[in-house]
């Protein structure tokens, strides 16, 4: 989690496996027990305004608001029981890819509309 200006919302869930990983001191880096929080769900809950509230109550400075690794440990988040985290963690991600999707479709038809108008404007088609 961001700890540095953390209501940007520059959280990075890290999912590979190794051990001699460095993480600079801008992140707080947030471990899940195995069997009792699963990932997925604690790192939405990082975008939440459950959270955003808990993060701007704790912000200090001005020009770079931050929080330190203390205030994130403290932060509270509801957990249900393991399986219900990783249902709704499955959920949650299958519609962030879905929202990708359809932010890429909107973005060709985006371009194709631009070029057709494009088109309209200089000439090159008519309309009848």
């Amino acid at each position: 989690m961001a700890t540095v200006r953390p209501n940007l919302k520059s959280h990075l869930r890290f999912s590979e496996a190794g051990s001699d990983w460095i993480c600079s001191t801008g992140f707080c880096v947030v471990r899940c027990r195995e069997k009792v929080a699963a990932s997925e769900f604690i790192f939405a809950h990082f975008f939440a305004s459950t959270i955003d509230r808990q993060v701007e109550a704790l912000l200090t400075g001005s020009n770079y608001p931050a929080i330190n690794s203390g205030d994130v440990k403290a932060l509270r988040i509801p957990i249900p029981e393991i399986d219900e985290q990783i249902a709704i963690g499955l959920v949650l991600s299958d519609m962030d890819i879905e929202i990708a999707a359809i932010e890429t479709k909107v973005a060709k038809a985006r371009l194709l509309k631009q070029g057709m108008m494009q088109d309209l404007l200089t000439g090159r088609i008519r309309l009848v």
